[in-house]
């Protein structure tokens, strides 16, 4: 997988750093910057298949087709997982493969869960109402996608 060479790990830090600002800054993903992160790793897929790598077919297909889920999942919940989100997901599929990406939603929505536990019992104790709000989704994957980040290049 792509996240076994350096300039897939680079790729992905550089990709994680800048969808956690964005998504904590606007709640949003810029349409342009999904494209060019996509076409980032068409060349860097083709850089990796240039190198002699081969292709682990059945780990791309099956995260394509989970992240076309959450996709569709996204469109007919009207965004209860954000479409930012589930474009943030299709990129890390193709970059980790089935495996790390099944992990890293586990993970992440884990996460956001117990957070948002702990949200909803804040704000009951203040006397106050959240159903209105939102939290943005995308830096509970920062940990688990760091530590993935750390055992591909070998620190762990």
């Amino acid at each position: 997988m792509l996240i076994t060479t350096v300039y897939g790990q680079v790729f992905l830090l550089v990709f994680l750093l800048i969808f956690c600002f964005f998504d904590l800054k606007t709640m949003q993903l810029d349409l342009r910057l999904f494209l060019f992160s996509l076409s980032l790793l068409s060349v860097c897929y083709l850089f990796y298949l240039r190198t002699g790598h081969v292709l682990a077919g059945r780990e791309l297909g099956f995260a394509a087709l989970t992240c076309f889920s959450l996709l569709i999942f996204s469109v007919l919940s009207r965004e209860a997982l954000g479409l930012g989100d589930a474009l943030f997901f299709f990129i890390v599929g193709l970059t980790c493969g089935f495996t790390r990406l099944i992990l890293i939603l586990l993970f992440s929505f884990g996460g956001a869960g117990i957070f948002s536990l702990i949200l909803i019992a804040h704000e009951t104790i203040c006397g106050r109402s959240c159903k209105s709000k939102r939290i943005p989704f995308i830096p509970f994957t920062a940990p688990i996608l760091l530590f993935f980040l750390l055992q591909a290049g070998g620190f762990l």
